[in-house]
């Protein structure tokens, strides 16, 4: 009879902590990746990306963003001094056209369609040294979705 409530305590304390969550679970994914920027200082940049819907961070530089086992973006590690020769390019090239432009906290970014075949961000990381190209070739509602699940920050 003891040993049945106990049983029953132990049962109601689980179903407890999975209708919780109890903190075991995370909708994030941080990867921090070491970076040379143009003085060949080593650099810490956190990539934190929202998982819910099942999309997965690779551990890899240049690192990709998938779902489902299907790649939808990848970033690659550039030097912040290219960060405006890239705005620059795409503000002078008649196959691109600037989609947004904007800033938070830890970075300011543009996003940039170029001959309506691939959605590409530029994303300079403030106080870094780097920057990062997140190219997306699906479309530019994928692009911005994806956007919309990464932040970025010095490490």
């Amino acid at each position: 009879m003891k040993e049945n409530k106990v049983i029953r305590a132990v049962i109601l304390i689980l179903i407890i902590m999975v209708f919780t969550g109890c903190g075991i679970t995370s909708s994030t994914r941080t990867n921090t990746y070491i970076v040379k920027d143009i003085n060949d200082n080593k650099v810490k940049i956190n990539v934190i990306l929202n998982t819910l819907g099942g999309y997965k961070l690779s551990v890899d530089s240049p690192f990709e963003i998938k779902k489902d086992g299907e790649t939808l973006s990848y970033g690659k590690f550039i030097y912040a001094e290219y960060y405006d020769d890239f705005l620059e390019e795409v503000e002078n090239n008649d196959k691109t056209e600037i989609l947004d432009k904007g800033e938070e906290e830890n970075y300011e970014y543009i996003f940039y369609n170029y001959d309506n075949s691939e959605y590409d961000y530029v994303i300079l990381i403030k106080d870094s040294g780097i920057a990062v190209i997140l190219a997306n070739a699906e479309s530019e509602k994928n692009a911005k979705e994806i956007f919309e699940r990464l932040s970025f920050e010095k490490g």
